[in-house]
């Protein structure tokens, strides 16, 4: 925040600096002050992407999805090969129930950016949502290979094995997430609930 600030007080006119105070207003969640910096960002710079991408992050916090959308299509028609722009609105499309525009957003951003595992996890939830677990399976199993280091990837698709009954792999998808996240208190939880179910299955 000091950096920004200096950065203000040396040219008041700099967007940048604004749109930067206003993420770490959002990771403190202070949502208001968020949405303040990021107005004013846009106010020196309406052609700033940037500025309309984070505070749609900030909206979609807030719930207000109509805004998000709304700040994530001006990002876009800004900065149309931006990947996370279509990201961030399809997981509101998705948040709303609109499984077919978030596939339709998904789909663009990984036509853009390939090797991003978050894409994949947002369509991997898409699927999911729609009940192709298969499908969302596969998207979840680019994710690990993308991010093996990323415990979100064992979980979701250990989630969707266990929607499928298998508990053997959901078992086998939380013990990989706990082994790259020792300390992760929900892994261990349902990693116990589901042994335990193997358990009373076994004993049958």
């Amino acid at each position: 925040m000091a950096d920004y600030n200096q950065q203000i007080r040396i040219d008041p006119n700099l967007a940048h600096a604004y749109t930067g105070r206003g993420n770490v207003y959002e990771t403190r969640n202070d949502l208001e002050k968020a949405i303040a910096e990021h107005n004013q960002a846009i106010r020196l710079d309406p052609n700033y992407a940037g500025a309309y991408l984070n505070r749609g992050i900030v909206y979609d916090r807030k719930r207000d999805f109509e805004k998000a959308i709304a700040d994530y299509n001006q990002a876009i028609r800004l900065d149309p090969k931006d990947p996370q722009a279509y990201i961030n609105r399809g997981l509101v499309y998705l948040k709303k129930g609109d499984t077919d525009k978030a596939m339709a957003d998904v789909n663009q951003a990984i036509r853009l950016a390939p090797q991003d595992p978050n894409a994949y996890k947002l369509r991997g939830a898409v699927y999911y949502e729609k009940g192709e677990l298969d499908n969302a399976i596969a998207e979840y199993t680019q994710v690990i290979r993308l991010a093996p280091q990323d415990p979100a990837g064992y979980k979701m698709r250990g989630t969707a094995y266990y929607n499928k009954k298998d508990l053997d792999r959901t078992i086998a998808d939380y013990e990989a997430a706990l082994r790259v996240a020792p300390n992760d208190e929900d892994v261990k939880k349902i990693l116990g609930m589901a042994r335990q179910m193997k358990q009373l299955t076994n004993n049958k």
